[in-house]
């Protein structure tokens, strides 16, 4: 038995949404075809037997949520609600993200994502980072996106600190004025807190060094930060080897080293 329903829809463009209020014909083969109509006339399409769920778009999935764990910093979990019960057909699922103010999507390979899940575990974010994660269904058609903002949790920074000194002449004495600075790791991984000074130096063959901890800060505009680590007096014939390292609330970065000669000139180590 075949039944013909019809759907009036005014369309001004190319292309138009019919929204079912009663029963859809899951499961069932439909014939589709458009009617135009204007002062002129009517014109018909060419019609298209297919199964129903072919042109189906559904809403998108909805209470997007990601949670950020501590002890996975770059792999957060997202989960969603399904916008159809799993009676009505399989969906499959896209997913996306970048971060803030990024125009450039990393897409999740469709091979690692199944089909009528509600919940998924990113890969390979950066950690403290705010990101817009992103998905969207198909049953027929693929639905709109929709998503949320996240920040992903701290990590122990994996980049050394950028260290470099500025050496001035003290009038009158053999000495100079050595002003130790540093720039928080380009992969901080968080909000570096404190930087270990060390000040190594020579001295009948023993190795003495100081300790200084020095409070960082986090930048509001996102730029790294700099911070002065030592004002000292430095004798010209008194060669140091300054290490430093930095801290978050996790970890702390690999060792920078600076070493300043007793002839004045520095290098990075």
């Amino acid at each position: 038995m075949f039944s013909i329903r019809n759907y009036s829809v005014s369309t001004e463009g190319t292309h138009a949404q019919v929204d079912f209020v009663d029963t859809y014909p899951t499961f069932m083969t439909l014939e589709v075809w458009v009617e135009a109509h204007n002062m002129l006339g009517k014109m018909e399409s060419e019609r298209i037997t297919q199964d129903a769920n072919s042109f189906v778009k559904t809403n998108p999935p909805s209470d997007i949520k990601v949670i950020s764990e501590k002890y996975f910093p770059t792999s957060p979990l997202m989960n969603w609600t399904q916008p159809i019960d799993k009676s009505y057909g399989r969906l499959k699922y896209e997913i996306r993200f970048c971060t803030i103010g990024s125009p450039n999507w990393t897409y999740v390979p469709k091979g690692d994502i199944a089909m009528d899940i509600q919940s998924f575990r990113l890969q390979s974010l950066q950690p403290y980072t705010e990101y817009i994660t992103q998905v969207r269904c198909q049953l027929g058609q693929w639905s709109d996106w929709s998503g949320t903002t996240m920040k992903t949790e701290e990590d122990r920074p994996t980049s050394k600190p950028d260290v470099w000194r500025t050496i001035a002449e003290v009038d009158g004495k053999n000495e100079r004025r050595v002003q130790f600075i540093s720039k928080d790791p380009v992969f901080a991984n968080g909000r570096i807190i404190t930087f270990d000074i060390k000040i190594q130096e020579q001295k009948n063959d023993n190795l003495q060094w100081d300790t200084i901890l020095v409070n960082g800060s986090e930048s509001s505009d996102g730029q790294r930060v700099i911070t002065v680590l030592k004002d000292m007096l430095l004798a010209d014939l008194r060669p140091v080897r300054l290490c430093v390292t930095a801290n978050n609330s996790v970890g702390t970065s690999p060792m920078a080293s600076l070493f300043i000669s007793a002839k004045g000139h520095g290098k990075r180590l």
